[in-house]
């Protein structure tokens, strides 16, 4: 939430997605999951391209960057772990996420909630945003039991797209040319990962 107030849609989403590089980083020494050459190669493209976007010395501002940073490292800890609990249900896995989440930021909040006060309309986006997390949380845990880790996070690449879209449809933030340099070099790994690791799983029938 920090990083979407401080940045920029589509910039805070490009930097977020550091996250299935990480986990493919973290797949073979974790998850015992075989990484090709290809596959490194197309990381350290996908790692390049957020270089690109964050732009060091850049006009992004740097707390926004860090927190974005800091919710992929975040992020691909759940990819993970979610891949480690494989044999879990997703409903499981997903009930155990709202609990401790529940309790997590009740307490969190606990101090800030005589200050909050939202309207209706706040109050239903706030429901969409629950509802839209839940039934994710829920998707992830079923792909997670059909595939490995290394293939299915950079299918998540996809929200660069609706990122840059919604960003300039709805907040009229619209990316630079760099920035949109940096978000095509992203995809192209992250599609070329994805793919690599379908066809991996296809000719070793590896699950």
């Amino acid at each position: 939430g920090w990083a979407f107030k401080l940045l920029p849609l589509a910039e805070a989403m490009a930097i977020i997605f550091l996250t299935p590089l990480i986990v493919l980083v973290f797949a073979r020494p974790l998850l015992g999951e075989r990484v090709t050459r290809l596959g490194w190669a197309l990381t350290i493209l996908g790692f390049l391209g957020v270089l690109v976007v964050m732009r060091p010395g850049g006009d992004l501002n740097s707390w926004g960057v860090v927190f974005a940073s800091l919710c992929a490292l975040c992020a691909s800890g759940y990819h993970l772990t979610t891949r480690f609990l494989k044999e879990e249900s997703s409903i499981s896995l997903l009930f155990y996420v709202t609990l401790v989440g529940t309790f997590f930021f009740i307490g969190f909040a606990s101090p800030h909630i005589a200050q909050i006060n939202p309207s209706i309309p706040d109050l239903g986006g706030m429901t969409l945003v629950a509802v839209l997390s839940i039934g994710s949380h829920f998707l992830f845990g079923l792909a997670y039991q059909q595939a490995p880790a290394s293939l299915i996070a950079p299918v998540a690449y996809v929200h660069l797209i609706w990122a840059v879209f919604v960003g300039w449809a709805v907040f009229g933030d619209f990316p630079t040319l760099l920035s949109l340099f940096g978000i095509a070099i992203i995809l192209i790994s992250g599609v070329g990962v994805a793919i690599m690791g379908h066809l991996h799983k296809n000719k070793f029938g590896t699950k």
